[in-house]
Order: structure tokens, then sequence, then C-alpha cells
């Protein structure tokens, strides 16, 4: 995501009225996106607005600095939902 450049605001509605709530029925859950730039305060405001429409929607997204980081996340999450199923 980090290289993605702008976005349009048409591409952004397309992303959070047709693709996301399309995956978030289909059971996507979690989502691990990695941005080296996560800490910059203008991202962490991008990076808010997208949170709270996936959350709003059901799901979950967190950035990450490093692709190790993200996976070690999804496997962590994953793990718990296993449990949970189980008990």
């Amino acid at each position: 995501m980090s290289n993605q450049g702008p976005i349009s605001h048409e591409d952004q509605r397309w992303m959070f009225e047709e693709i996301l709530p399309h995956a978030i029925d289909n059971g996507l859950k979690r989502i691990a996106a990695v941005r080296p730039d996560v800490t910059d305060p203008v991202v962490i405001e991008y990076l808010n607005g997208i949170n709270e429409t996936v959350k709003r929607l059901g799901a979950e997204q967190r950035f990450f600095i490093s692709v190790d980081d993200a996976f070690e996340w999804i496997r962590r999450e994953n793990e718990i939902a296993t449990i949970q199923v189980h008990q």
C-alpha cells in the first residue's frame, strides 16, 4: 500500500461500497496491511478513516511496518479464532 499513490474519491468509494462489503459478506474478517510510513501523522489520519469504514462493515484492519509483523498478527488472530470455535 505504501506505493499506491493518490487514490481518487471515486476509487475510494468503489472500494468501500463495493469491494469490501462483498469481501466481508464472503467471510473476510481481518486485513493486515504493510505501510512502512504508518507512524506519519498525515498517513495515520488517512488510515484511521479506512479503519473506521472497515470496522463499520464488520471486519478489522491493522497496519504494520513489516510483512513479518503483519503475518504474525494474522497467525495469532487465526489461532485465537480456532480456539474459540473449539470451545
